[in-house]
């Protein structure tokens, strides 16, 4: 699994309202990608929707996927793919 940490930069989100980009201000729960247990705060960097950018909003950690962790579509797919191997800590 893929560790991050305070600093990271996810999308946030994916069930309601677009994907906002934001930077992960505090772990509050260390958590991954596959629970939601974990709990993380986002700053977001910019305004989609409903969310405004500078809003600081807390997440679930499979919620707030990291952009690294984003995958390239494949020929055909229309929906965004993420691996969900990533902690939060």
């Amino acid at each position: 699994m893929t560790t991050f940490t305070k600093g990271t930069k996810v999308f946030c989100d994916f069930h309601f309202g677009g994907k906002p980009k934001g930077k992960v201000v505090e772990v509050n729960i260390p958590g991954n990608g596959k629970d939601t247990f974990g709990i993380v705060k986002v700053k977001l960097t910019e305004t989609v929707g409903a969310y405004k950018k500078g809003e600081i909003i807390e997440v679930s950690t499979y919620v707030a996927v990291p952009i690294k962790m984003i995958l390239p579509k494949l020929a055909g797919q229309y929906f965004v793919r993420v691996s969900t191997n990533y902690n939060f800590v």
